[in-house]
């Protein structure tokens, strides 16, 4: 995965991964408009998730990030970098780490949500394969 600085594209990325849909970009502006599919009644949104911890929090629940493993949030050992890590009973691993916590909770959103794609797209092969 290419890891992408803040701003729009990242934004566009992360609203896709967790099934936004951008309807509308202002030109000669970073604003985009995204709308919920599943939501018809919703409405347009602005949704910047790289730079704002509210929209990052809501892509992470979005996503079900925080809702299925023991899942941390916090500044790393030295204090330069912000982490988002899975725990298990015997190790940790760093799904993301990032100079600032919206940068750390978006690509732990993309991490997850592709894992979760390729999880998928592998069961689907063994399943067609028996």
């Amino acid at each position: 995965m290419i890891e992408m600085k803040a701003g729009p594209d990242l934004d566009r990325a992360v609203a896709e991964a967790i099934g936004l849909v951008c309807t509308h970009r202002v030109l000669g502006s970073d604003m985009q408009f995204f709308s919920d599919p599943r939501d018809p009644l919703a409405g347009l949104m602005t949704f910047i998730p790289s730079t704002d911890l509210n929209y990052a929090f809501r892509a992470a629940e979005m996503a079900g990030l925080f809702s299925e493993n023991r899942i941390v949030f916090r500044r790393d050992s030295t204090d330069e970098t912000w982490e988002v890590a899975e725990l298990f009973s015997s190790c940790e691993v760093i799904l993301a780490s990032e100079d600032t916590p919206p940068l750390a909770i978006c690509q732990a959103v993309l991490k997850i949500v592709e894992a979760r794609r390729l999880a998928e797209e592998s069961r689907k092969i063994v399943l067609e394969n028996q």
